[in-house]
């Protein structure tokens, strides 16, 4: 950009633009004024619109400036692979340039193309990109105006054409429907279908029918020109655009446009008309388009992209439909797309309506592999829990998380105030006892044996002292009591492993614990691993028939990795169920692990196991909630047989 606009008058040029694109101005007119005013705001060089009528196959509807063809060429390279391209570095054989999509979801919209004399400078880049960005709106804003006027006027003409060309009899008259019937649709002067059979020169290009002409002439010049066109879009690959504008008179009208010398208009497209041509058996063939002015061209454009397709694609069902024998084609009841005419669907259809059913009812009962899923997860098969011993707090703290640890080290030293307290309450009261055992010793030793009391005094004495003796020896065994449990809150590792845990000391550190309250976990990571699985009890019988003896294997998947399936034995079912977090019961079932897979993913992985239970018909695997269902509630029947309620209060 060699200049600053006001962003005022950039505002002012868009809404001009933007009033421009609703009026009924011709696209050769809107085209050639937005590309000078977007040329004037971004400084550029050159600028065109494009647009893509097949696959990779590009074309200039307007140009300001010269488009270095080393640009264009650049431009089907990149654009192919990104909506979005540029090469802001300038060379003597490359200048500058960028190009920006309408709609990245289908180039067929079309993209701007922008070229610069120089290098850009990265200040102006993004201001550059809003501008092609708002100008690219106003192009999408026009064309959509004018696919609403296409499509409401002509859309109905070709469905109609569709239906004509269903019904031909023959190649050639295929070929007059088809020319006849796009030149109004195509706004078109005139139409001609060329045809090569087997060969891509020129010399096997033949022209087949012209829109207008009842007895075309191929010795012609035209003709010969013409075909010279078909041929060049044919060897080409590429879509030929024949564009000159027409000369207009002072009052702005179109000036009459004639042939030219070789009997060829000015304005003219010529492009294959076949889908696959990688087949070289097919009849290739291709389409002349030839209008009087280029406002005609750009006009047609959009209903060549979105007719053409289906066109095509009719088109070609059609010739090869008619390449079957007569014979075959005469067979009733068979049309050239392969449906089934009304006359004929009247007598087939019970017969149809039998086939489906018996291919259903035979679907429906054939086996179908019963298989049950179940949740599982991933875990060591040597893993302990480790629990406080007592009321109390953490009072140190000798692992860490992840921390590798040995069978009996310890782990956690507890401190219980409660325990504290009872010990001190224990010693204090064997304190109390021994020493008034002691002073009730000396007591007895003081009496006088002459005193008449004195032997009922010492028997009392005697039988306190023994009383005192009994409570001191109850209360040492309380405080060998209590100085086990002590001993019990210095928590020893009873396995070999890994501390599991997350945030150890800030989940323990100050927190006041209860006995039995779950500190952390202990898993010997080295050793066997084991995947614990929850079956539904609604699906516990299919598994224990089919499992009741282990060893068998079963597949899972781990939702971490699950394109990938893994296998594993079945070691232990247990015997009980058990009720999981919403009180549903589930039948636990271990299957042995690898390590090799178990490495591959990491503790408590989730993962979802298959429980393959033989084979049931289709119908039922399929419709087995609802068969279960009505199994639960008509209870009364047993062995086919209505079971009265009566009896069923009776136990044998």
């Amino acid at each position: 950009m060699t200049q600053s606009i006001p962003v005022e008058e950039a505002d002012r040029l868009l809404d001009e633009l933007d009033d421009l694109a609703q009026s009924d101005t011709s696209n050769v007119e809107f085209n050639d004024h937005l590309l000078d005013r977007l040329r004037f705001l971004v400084g550029s060089q050159s600028a065109a619109i494009l647009t893509v009528l097949q696959p990779d196959r590009w074309v200039m509807l307007s140009r300001s400036g010269q488009i270095p063809e080393a640009v264009y060429d650049e431009f089907r390279n990149q654009f192919a692979r990104n909506p979005i391209s540029e090469n802001w570095q300038s060379t003597d054989t490359l200048p500058s340039w960028y190009a920006y999509a309408l709609r990245s979801d289908r180039t067929i919209y079309g993209c701007l193309l922008l070229t610069f004399s120089g290098p850009l400078p990265a200040s102006v880049i993004s201001t550059l990109e809003q501008l092609t960005v708002a100008f690219g709106e106003i192009i999408s804003l026009r064309h959509h105006k004018h696919l609403e006027r296409i499509f409401g006027k002509h859309w109905i003409k070709l469905y109609e054409l569709n239906a004509q060309l269903t019904q031909c009899s023959s190649p050639r008259d295929a070929g007059i429907i088809l020319v006849n019937s796009l030149v109004p649709i195509l706004d078109a002067t005139r139409i001609s279908l060329a045809s090569a059979a087997k060969s891509t020169s020129l010399k096997g290009v033949e022209l087949s029918v012209v829109s207008g002409v009842s007895s075309l002439d191929r010795s012609s010049q035209t003709a010969k020109n013409l075909e010279q066109v078909a041929g060049e879009a044919l060897n080409q690959k590429q879509p030929i655009v024949r564009r000159v504008s027409t000369v207009r008179s002072q009052e702005g009208d179109h000036s009459q446009a004639v042939p030219l010398d070789d009997g060829i208009f000015s304005n003219l497209m010529a492009l294959r008309f076949f889908l696959d041509e990688n087949r070289a058996d097919e009849k290739k063939d291709i389409i002349v388009i030839e209008w009087s002015n280029d406002e005609d061209l750009l006009d047609a454009i959009p209903a060549i992209t979105n007719f053409l397709p289906s066109l095509c694609t009719v088109w070609q069902q059609q010739q090869r439909w008619l390449r079957i024998p007569r014979v075959i084609r005469s067979f009733p009841g068979w049309g050239p797309t392969g449906l089934i005419r009304p006359h004929t669907y009247r007598w087939l259809r019970p017969l149809m309506f039998l086939g489906v059913f018996l291919i259903g009812a035979w679907w429906l009962m054939r086996p179908y592999p019963l298989t049950i899923e179940a949740d599982a997860v991933l875990e060591p098969i040597s893993r302990r829990a480790i629990h406080a011993s007592a009321d109390g707090f953490i009072e140190e703290l000798f692992v860490e998380d992840g921390q590798r640890v040995q069978k009996n080290q310890k782990l956690v030293r507890l401190r219980s105030p409660a325990l504290d307290l009872q010990i001190e309450e224990t010693l204090g009261q064997k304190l109390a006892f021994a020493e008034k055992r002691n002073g009730l010793r000396v007591a007895v030793n003081q009496l006088s044996p002459s005193s008449p009391d004195s032997s009922a005094a010492q028997t009392r004495l005697s039988a306190d002292i023994m009383l005192l003796e009994t409570q001191e020896k109850l209360a040492n065994e309380k405080l060998t009591f209590l100085m086990n449990e002590k001993s019990k809150l210095t928590i020893e590792s009873p396995i070999e492993g890994v501390i599991v845990s997350r945030d150890l000391r800030r989940e323990l550190e100050f927190r006041p614990l209860r006995r039995g309250d779950a500190l952390f976990g202990i898993a010997d990571l080295e050793g066997d691993w084991q995947r614990s699985t929850r079956v539904a009890d609604r699906d516990s019988g299919y598994v224990l028939d089919n499992y009741g003896d282990t060893d068998k294997e079963v597949s899972f998947v781990l939702n971490s990795n699950p394109q990938q399936h893994f296998y594993g034995k079945v070691t232990k079912i247990s015997s009980v169920m058990e009720s999981g977090d919403r009180e549903e019961s589930f039948l636990p079932v271990f299957v042995h692990v690898e390590k090799g897979i178990a490495k591959k993913s990491n503790l408590g992985a989730n993962a979802k196991a298959f429980f393959h239970c033989g084979s049931q018909p289709t119908w039922f695997v399929w419709c087995r909630p609802l068969v279960e269902t009505i199994q639960k509630r008509v209870w009364l029947f047993f062995d086919g047989q209505p079971k009265s309620t009566e009896d069923s209060r009776h136990v044998d």
